[in-house]
């Protein structure tokens, strides 16, 4: 397990540092975030999109369309942030919000070589389609991602920095 790259220059509320192992955990089981672009005029974009956390290379893959907007945002500039709501609730009583997020800053790439990309594509798949363990399920999955490379494609974000935040109300005492 590779230690993920916490950025320590960083301002931030002691009281409100998210530990490693949780923002792992947040990592590991969410499955939407904000993937945030700058545009060649400087506009910022941002789109909620899926992914799957590799653990292992300390990555994260995405699954998208061949064009668009933040295709085009990332082909020009690969900086990327990405942001993570691993849990969020109100507390009404208090006028307040409870909540641990992720934020992740790097450099984000289309996996071009094939095999490469057709691995990210089951990493993925297996995230979101936990019940892909029959051999049948994998190969009928690998025929479907064959015919649709050529309208998607699989991107790597490889991480610059990583931050951990939350917020917990607590109740007068």
């Amino acid at each position: 397990m590779t230690k993920l790259p916490f950025d320590e220059s960083r301002p931030k509320h002691a009281k409100m540092v998210l530990d490693e192992e949780r923002t792992r955990e947040i990592l590991r089981n969410a499955h939407w975030g904000t993937l945030s672009t700058v545009s060649a005029n400087g506009e910022p974009h941002g789109v909620p999109v899926g992914y799957a956390y590799d653990e292992a290379q300390g990555c994260l893959y995405f699954h998208t369309a061949n064009k668009g907007v933040k295709i085009d945002n990332i082909n020009r500039d690969s900086r990327i942030c990405f942001s993570i709501v691993g849990s969020a609730d109100l507390v009404t009583t208090k006028f307040a919000a409870q909540y641990e997020s992720v934020v992740i800053y790097g450099n984000m790439a289309r996996i071009e070589d094939r095999q490469e990309a057709f691995d990210a594509a089951i990493f993925y798949c297996r995230k979101f389609v936990q019940k892909l363990t029959d051999e049948q399920d994998v190969n009928d999955m690998a025929l479907m991602m064959e015919k649709g490379f050529e309208y998607m494609a699989m991107y790597k974000l490889t991480p610059t920095h990583i931050g951990g935040k939350c917020r917990k109300v607590l109740a007068k005492g």
